[in-house]
C-alpha cells in the first residue's frame, strides 16, 4: 500500500501507467499533504507549452494549477506549511507596506510563531523517481537540491 489515502494510491498508478507510455521523462515523486507533487527533470518545461498544460491535465492536475502556470507561466510549489496545518489559529495580521511600527511589530511576531513551528514539519515527502534511464537537466538539478533542502523533503518529517 503506497499510501494510506485511496486517491493518493489511485493518483500514482495513473502516474505509473501513463509513464509506461513516456518513458522518456525522468518524475521525481513527493508526497504532500493533499495530494503528490511531481517534478519533470529531464525536460524543461515552461507554465504556458502546450506539452506541458497536456502532461498536466493527463496526469488529473488540479485545473486552478494549470490554469495559474498558464497566467503566471511557471510552477509553483509550497516550501513551508500551511499555517493552520501548524495550528496557528490566523494567518499573518498585515501585508507590507506596513503602515505603522505597530503592524510591523505584529507580523515579525507572527512570522517568529510560524517559523517556530515549521522547524518540526515538512511540506512534502520525497517518495520516488521514475525514468532512471534520463538524464537530468543540469539546471533542474540545482532547482531539485533547493526545492529538496526549503522543503525538507528528505527529512522524516510530518507533513503540514
Amino acid at each position: 500500500k503506497l499510501f494510506s489515502n485511496k486517491r493518493h494510491t489511485k493518483a500514482i498508478n495513473h502516474l505509473i501507467k501513463w509513464h509506461e507510455n513516456n518513458e522518456e521523462y525522468r518524475i521525481r515523486i513527493y508526497k504532500t499533504y493533499a495530494g503528490l507533487r511531481l517534478i519533470f527533470v529531464s525536460h524543461d518545461f515552461t507554465g504556458q507549452m502546450n506539452k506541458a498544460i497536456q502532461i498536466m491535465e493527463e496526469l488529473g492536475a488540479d485545473p486552478q494549477y494549470v490554469t495559474l502556470c498558464k497566467k503566471q507561466n511557471c510552477f509553483r510549489a509550497r516550501l513551508d506549511p500551511k499555517f493552520w496545518r501548524l495550528g496557528i489559529k490566523s494567518g499573518p495580521p498585515h501585508r507590507f507596506p506596513f503602515s505603522n511600527d505597530e503592524e510591523e511589530k505584529a507580523q515579525k511576531e507572527w512570522l517568529k510563531l510560524y517559523q517556530n513551528k515549521t522547524r518540526g514539519f515538512a511540506s512534502c515527502e520525497f517518495f520516488a523517481e521514475l525514468g532512471e534511464d534520463a538524464d537530468i537537466l543540469h539546471h533542474i538539478q540545482h532547482l531539485c537540491d533547493l526545492h529538496d533542502y526549503h522543503s525538507r523533503s528528505e527529512f522524516t518529517l510530518p507533513i503540514a
